[in-house]
């Protein structure tokens, strides 16, 4: 056990060192929509350095001597609804500025401010007013038919991300049960269930107050997103104690369909952390009791 432990911290040792060194390497350029992004430096990664824990590549750079944030989209689709999200109105709640895009990769202003978790309570209380009706306003955010078809594969946070990255674990007969317990049901509610834009990533680090206009930046936008994801956006965001506002869907079903959908999250977030045999139990106890 002591040796196991003593790996693991020189593991997280040898990384940030690995993020320092990479970190710092500022003679890095690359092309987005033809324009050069100079200053490439790699953002840390979960599990591997600029690759976001969505699995996707992450930076910064100088656009034209202006600083962006460069992530590597899902697909040209969800590019679009990015385009799109910055042009609606959210009162007071903003996405970046796009300063370069194409079929792959998005680069955005940085925004220098405060993060939302820096802030006091009293300072914090000023503000969630805003974000919860961001939150809200995102999920009935009205798109024209062009739009939905333009939009309508961008991502996926259920089938894309929750379910996708289980895929590797499905040789374990718990999870394998599990999934496709998973799959029975989403058949059974998906037509119950509308589709919506979503953000599953609304906590504390991806909220800037912006210094010189104090407006309020979603800055970490990689999970963006139209579907059915949305069911768990409160779950996943600053407002998880807050009961869901979308009492239209609250019958027996669908709760149940959140719930065992929380589950495959926290299985394959376990999963991403090495936490296997709380995951491997956790889908063991729902398959034998709940589902």
């Amino acid at each position: 056990m002591l040796i196991l432990k003593g790996l693991k911290w020189a593991e997280r040792k040898f990384k940030k060192l690995q993020l320092r060194f990479f970190s710092s390497a500022s003679n890095h350029e690359l092309l987005i929509q033809n324009q050069r992004v100079r200053s490439v430096r790699l953002l840390g990664g979960f599990n591997q350095i600029g690759i976001s824990k969505a699995g996707r590549f992450s930076c910064t750079g100088l656009l034209d001597n202006q600083k962006v944030k460069i992530y590597e989209c899902h697909s040209e689709e969800q590019v679009r609804l990015r385009q799109i999200c910055e042009k609606s109105s959210f009162n007071g709640v903003s996405f970046p500025n796009l300063m370069a895009f194409d079929k792959k990769y998005v680069a955005e202003k940085w925004i220098h401010g405060l993060s939302f978790s820096k802030l006091s309570r009293s300072e914090r209380t000023a503000y969630e007013h805003k974000l919860e009706s961001f939150l809200n306003n995102l999920h009935t955010l009205e798109l024209t038919t062009e739009e939905k078809s333009a939009t309508h594969n961008s991502f996926c946070y259920l089938n894309d991300f929750l379910l996708s990255r289980l895929d590797p674990w499905l040789c374990f007969e718990d999870i394998g049960i599990f999934v496709d317990k998973w799959k029975q049901h989403y058949k059974e509610v998906s037509d119950l269930i509308p589709d919506r834009v979503s953000h599953p990533d609304l906590h504390e680090e991806n909220i800037i107050i912006e210094k010189q206009t104090d407006r309020i930046y979603i800055i970490d936008n990689e999970l963006l997103g139209y579907g059915k994801g949305w069911i768990l956006d409160h779950r996943n965001s600053l407002f998880a104690n807050k009961k869901n506002s979308h009492k239209c869907l609250q019958t027996p079903e669908i709760e149940h369909f959140i719930n065992i959908t929380w589950a495959l999250r926290c299985i394959g977030s376990d999963l991403v952390s090495n936490h296997i045999h709380r995951a491997l139990a956790l889908a063991k106890n729902w398959t034998e009791s709940s589902i």
